[in-house]
């Protein structure tokens, strides 16, 4: 028996798959999610394929199939970048000493920053820190 119909289910949504006689394959478009797919188990998104044949008989494939799972898994890259704000000393400040305290911020509103990946140069030189992991703010 031929194949019928045959859907994509992703992130809530079905598509329903067109037959490409060109290249043999079933076809969609499918938009990816706004935010990525990093907060996901292995960092990726899964899909399901449906397929019914002529007498209503139907498979089911997900991303757990030993044989087509890995070409079901969506990897979803982050768009916007971590963002980096100094809060201290203020725009215009006067520095008085020969070690000012500096403090900053950085944000993240999709996979979230890693504190230990920080660090802090001055005229390309590294200078130390203190609690760098209490001034990295990590926003999901």
């Amino acid at each position: 028996m031929a194949v019928k119909t045959t859907q994509y289910i992703f992130n809530g949504q079905t598509y329903n798959l067109t037959y490409n006689s060109t290249s043999g394959k079933w076809e969609a478009t499918v938009t990816a999610p706004s935010k990525s797919s990093y907060n996901q188990p292995d960092h990726v998104l899964g899909g399901t394929v449906k397929a019914t044949d002529e007498a209503g008989n139907t498979t089911t494939v997900d991303q757990s199939h030993a044989t087509l799972g890995a070409s079901l898994k969506l990897r979803v890259k982050e768009k916007t970048a971590p963002t980096i704000t100094i809060t201290s000393p203020s725009a215009g400040a006067y520095i008085t000493n020969t070690t000012p305290t500096i403090e900053f911020q950085v944000k993240d509103t999709d996979s979230g920053v890693n504190a230990g990946t920080i660090a802090v140069t001055v005229d390309g030189t590294a200078v130390s820190t203190v609690d760098i992991s209490a001034h990295a703010h990590h926003r999901r």
